[in-house]
């Protein structure tokens, strides 16, 4: 629950994001724990593997939707988010 309270505050901070996935994983959380994954990877540059992550993330609580839907809707909002900046991204990186 702290951990929870700090990432309210903290939301950039990966590390705190990488212990909550590991904790979620062991709890057996998949849904959080694979948002935990994918802001991890979103809050240390690595963008496209947090649009993985959050696409898998959308699929799982697509396939069971008596899962946390306040989750669900934090995922899709953040899958839209990363996949937005990915894509200015990859256009950057074209110029």
């Amino acid at each position: 629950q702290l951990l929870r309270l700090w990432l309210v505050d903290h939301p950039t901070d990966a590390q705190a994001w990488q212990v909550a996935g590991n904790l979620a994983q062991a709890m057996r959380q998949p849904l959080r724990a694979l948002r935990a994954q994918a802001e991890y990877a979103a809050h240390t540059g690595q963008l496209e593997a947090a649009k993985d992550r959050f696409m898998a993330a959308q699929a799982f609580a697509n396939q069971h939707p008596s899962n946390n839907d306040q989750e669900a809707a934090i995922v899709a909002v953040r899958l839209q988010q990363v996949a937005t900046e990915w894509r200015a991204q990859q256009a950057d990186n074209q110029r």
